[in-house]
């Protein structure tokens, strides 16, 4: 795993989560769908984090924009809790 690599997208989700606080708090004009897409590049962060967990140095390396979009979705082997 590497931790570096991992902590950059995780660091960049909580920026953007701090943002979207900030919001809330300062901008009435904050709508839904500026919600919904801030809510993307946190999920988006948060899943090359989780998606690229086991990459190794060289893999990271030669990312390329296909491996972007594959990395970029939610994970298919996280088990959601379902209340």
């Amino acid at each position: 795993m590497n931790k570096k690599w991992i902590k950059q997208d995780i660091t960049e989700a909580k920026e953007q989560i701090d943002d979207i606080l900030k919001k809330f708090n300062k901008n009435n004009n904050y709508t839904v769908v500026d919600f919904e897409l801030d809510m993307q590049h946190v999920y988006s962060h948060l899943n090359v984090a989780y998606n690229t967990r086991h990459w190794t140095v060289k893999e990271i390396n030669n990312f390329t924009d296909n491996d972007y979009n594959k990395v970029r979705k939610i994970p298919n082997d996280l088990t959601f809790i379902d209340y």
